[in-house]
């Protein structure tokens, strides 16, 4: 798989349901995500998808802005991200839930699996996502 967007999260978003997109004023998070999760483009849609595959805590993307069509953003830290994990996938979602496991209304926007030095062991330390400078993805 290479990293791309969920379509029917997108399409919930853009679609202006009940998460209409504004993505410098929504709150979007990035989680950490184990390699125990197995992706499908086709059915996945709300956080609850990932199941009990998160790693560490979620974190709020700061200092978002769109340039040139793309969401630009703060770099993110992942504090103390607990040991015994591989991480394999970076999820970015929209919170319209509670953030639970069980939250079946945050969509979820896209997921990368290309990244160097991934998949890796978590041990206990802080994970930093250097975002690329051209911003995060197409909005």
């Amino acid at each position: 798989m290479a990293n791309q967007g969920y379509p029917l999260g997108r399409q919930y978003i853009q679609g202006g349901g009940a998460a209409t997109w504004h993505p410098t004023v929504d709150t979007i998070k990035a989680c950490l995500v184990a390699n125990t999760y197995t992706p499908n483009l086709v059915t996945d849609q709300f956080l609850n998808n990932l199941g009990a595959n998160r790693v560490g805590t979620d974190q709020t993307l700061a200092g978002k802005a769109v340039t040139n069509g793309f969401l630009t953003a703060t770099n993110v830290t992942f504090p103390l991200v607990p040991g015994g994990s591989t991480v394999a996938f970076l999820v970015v979602y929209k919170l319209v839930g509670d953030g639970s496991g069980g939250d079946v209304t945050s969509p979820l926007i896209v997921i990368w699996d290309t990244i160097v030095g991934w998949p890796f062991a978590t041990g206990g330390t802080d994970v930093v996502i250097a975002w690329n400078a051209s911003g995060l993805f197409r909005v």
